[in-house]
């Protein structure tokens, strides 16, 4: 349970990096190291529950996505991967969490967006 909870943290530290900072590459590297963590924590939690529930699996491969379009556009130098991965961590989030004061402060922060490719800072 403690594996579950720890990766919910993650997530809001990850959600809360694309709130609360102008996107560059060392906060994506920053983003995709809170999903990995994320994803190593459900796995470990799948891996230790006797019998492993659906949700539970598609949850990990959710999380597994958002790694993988957040290293491709790493990969790329695109930051519209990063506008899908916020916009599909807030869904998912709220779905899973919807009473949760954080993500709700995290929610309602404004964001300015910048062009979509990415200086090397």
């Amino acid at each position: 349970m403690a594996s579950k909870k720890e990766a919910f943290d993650h997530a809001l530290s990850a959600l809360d990096l694309l709130t609360h900072h102008q996107i560059n590459l060392s906060l994506m590297l920053k983003i995709r190291d809170e999903l990995r963590f994320v994803v190593r924590k459900l796995i470990d939690t799948l891996s230790t529950a006797d019998t492993p529930s659906k949700n539970e699996a598609k949850e990990v491969l959710f999380y597994q996505n958002l790694l993988q379009s957040l290293e491709q556009g790493i990969q790329n130098r695109d930051l519209s991967s990063v506008r899908w991965v916020e916009k599909s961590l807030k869904h998912h989030l709220l779905k899973k969490a919807p009473n949760n004061q954080l993500l709700h402060h995290l929610l309602s922060v404004k964001q300015d967006w910048i062009p979509d490719t990415i200086a090397e800072n």
